[in-house]
């Protein structure tokens, strides 16, 4: 669907956005990970509430919303981490963008970009020294457009079930 670009607009997520939010980070898991239990997604629901609520307020967590005809369509966000500095990134202050979602019909009108955009820009007048990401297939692309690129270090995960 190509998009009347004068008619999207973006703004901030606010603590009252939190339960849309929630909303749309379940739909994007779901197209990323498949469908879960209920009493799984129940669990999830419970610890974003949570999550946002704190990380909103204190603003470790800043997030836009585009929103076409007052309909909101994608999302994206970053949470803010204070690390341990050193020699390449004296202050230690990160970026994590997250949540990187459009509703599929609304895909491909550049509103994923333009969050992004938005994020970096916002990260810049904090201060961050660096911004990371977590990219699918379908977003690989755009991020390196934007300058980002495999870390110096390899990037390792353990998994601890809970």
């Amino acid at each position: 669907m190509e998009l009347n670009q004068k008619e999207l607009k973006y703004r901030r997520i606010d603590c009252s956005d939190i339960s849309l939010y929630v909303d749309y980070r379940i739909m994007f898991l779901i197209e990323l990970q498949g469908d879960q239990s209920p009493k799984k997604e129940k669990q999830l629901r419970e610890e974003l509430t949570e999550y946002f609520k704190h990380a909103i307020a204190d603003k470790s967590y800043i997030g836009w919303i585009a929103e076409y005809n007052a309909k909101p369509v994608g999302f994206g966000g970053m949470v803010i981490q204070k690390i341990p500095g050193h020699f390449k990134y004296v202050k230690g202050l990160k970026g994590y963008i997250l949540n990187m979602f459009t509703i599929p019909e609304y895909r491909r009108n550049g509103i994923s970009h333009n969050i992004l955009q938005k994020l970096i820009l916002d990260g810049k007048k904090l201060g961050l020294n660096s911004i990371y990401l977590h990219a699918t297939k379908d977003g690989i692309d755009l991020y390196r457009k934007e300058g980002f690129s495999e870390p110096d270090w390899p990037v390792l995960e353990l998994t601890i079930e809970s």
